[in-house]
């Protein structure tokens, strides 16, 4: 349950939801998986939805933007990939995560 609500909490670009999670769980859930998209993390949910304010709170509490869903896929390549935002409407955001993502490193390679 946890990881659909941090998921949730990520999807709804809500990091105050996050934020009581990964409190209670002391960080020990930041890249749990989500069976119901493609095993990928909070982080993926953020930026498949367009939600920087998620994605941002998610790297700054130790997430790992190197970690690969089950479609091979890093966070910074499925931006945009959920979204349900006209992209068109959306050039700053996306370069915005586009930003964050690229330039995030591993927890662990620093």
């Amino acid at each position: 349950a946890v990881v659909s609500t941090q998921s949730t909490g990520a999807y709804f670009n809500c990091p105050e939801i996050l934020e009581v999670l990964l409190d209670a769980s002391k960080n020990a859930d930041i890249d749990a998986r989500c069976k119901e998209y493609d095993q990928g993390t909070a982080l993926h949910m953020a930026a498949a939805g367009l939600c920087y304010n998620a994605a941002n709170f998610l790297i700054g509490r130790g997430a790992d933007p190197t970690l690969i869903n089950n479609k091979f896929k890093t966070p910074y390549q499925c931006i945009a990939e959920g979204t349900k935002h006209d992209l068109r409407q959306s050039p700053e955001l996306i370069e915005q995560l586009n930003k964050l993502l690229k330039n995030a490193k591993s927890p662990v390679s620093g």
